[in-house]
């Protein structure tokens, strides 16, 4: 409660916008985008705890009146506004306002503009067009991917979301369900490239290692063997982009770490190294480099174990 009142207190105290934004809301954007086949085009931002609120708008108003192919809409997100609305209301899970999100007609997500990108008029409009020259070939293959089964489907949706910054991959629901739904046992290989996130891989890995998963095995006992051989099948997939490689590469890490940790093989701790190294050479400034160069550090220690 002391926390509402703080923020409302703040809120009072933010410079009122001075070019409110006219857009409808993001459903009624969405059904006029519809009738008129026209992407939608929504602006995510908070004007009653933003500070920056007014920039945002007067940017905003300058998209609109720049005349871009699409419908404008928003998503006012007013105090005390539950998360799960935000989520029901924008179709993909919302991070940090201020965003613009882009649909297809059909209100198919299709691309998500990050703070830097959706304060800046300019930046907006670029990389809108930037999407909507990539939509006819993307929404073609959602097409192939909604109206096949199995693999083929799964095929489709993968090549669609291979289309994508992976990041906006990583959004898309529908596509990601598909793929899990029609290709359960991963032969297209997309679903471990976009459906398993970090803990579901450490999950599925743990199940192994165990010996199912009502599995008891512990120690040198674990199932090392099942184990890497699930994560170095996803490894040889050569559609990974490079933070998911460097996502299974730390898995591979892992095992090895384990492995060097049951048996004190020095062997495997040489690998677990050389995979660190290998995900510093992929992207040293990702989340995955960054934690890769913290355990060099960590076991370049002398009374590292």
């Amino acid at each position: 409660m002391k926390n509402y009142f703080y923020v409302m207190a703040l809120a009072a105290l933010l410079p009122a916008a001075q070019a409110a934004l006219s857009f409808p809301e993001a459903a009624a954007a969405k059904e006029q985008a519809k009738a008129e086949n026209k992407p939608a085009l929504i602006l995510w931002y908070g004007p009653e705890w933003q500070c920056d609120a007014p920039a945002i708008e007067t940017a905003w108003n300058k998209v609109a009146a720049d005349g871009l192919p699409v419908v404008l809409g928003q998503v006012n997100d007013r105090l005390g506004r539950k998360w799960s609305e935000r989520e029901k209301v924008l179709g993909v899970n919302p991070y940090n306002a201020p965003l613009g999100f882009l649909y297809a007609p059909d209100g198919t997500f299709i691309a998500c503009y990050e703070r830097p990108v959706a304060k800046d008029a300019a930046a907006v409009e670029s990389s809108v067009k930037a999407s909507m020259e990539l939509m006819p070939a993307f929404m073609e293959l959602v097409k192939q991917a909604r109206e096949q089964k199995g693999p083929a489907a799964a095929e489709a949706a993968g090549k669609a979301l291979e289309m994508l910054p992976l990041e906006d991959a990583n959004r898309h629901k529908e596509l990601k369900d598909l793929i899990s739904k029609q290709d359960p046992d991963n032969t297209t290989g997309y679903k471990t490239m976009f459906c398993v996130d970090h803990m579901a891989m450490y999950n599925e890995i743990g199940k192994l290692l165990k010996g199912g998963p009502d599995g008891k095995l512990k120690g040198a006992e674990q199932d090392f063997k099942a184990a890497t051989e699930y994560v170095n099948k996803t490894l040889a997939n050569p559609r990974l982009k490079p933070q998911q490689r460097q996502q299974w590469l730390a898995a591979l890490a892992f095992l090895y770490r384990e492995q060097f940790r049951a048996t004190k093989d020095e062997a495997w701790k040489t690998k677990m190294l050389d995979c660190y190294n290998y995900m510093i050479t992929l992207d040293a400034d990702s989340e995955y480099g960054i934690g890769a160069k913290g355990y060099l550090l960590y076991w370049e220690k002398p009374d590292a174990k």
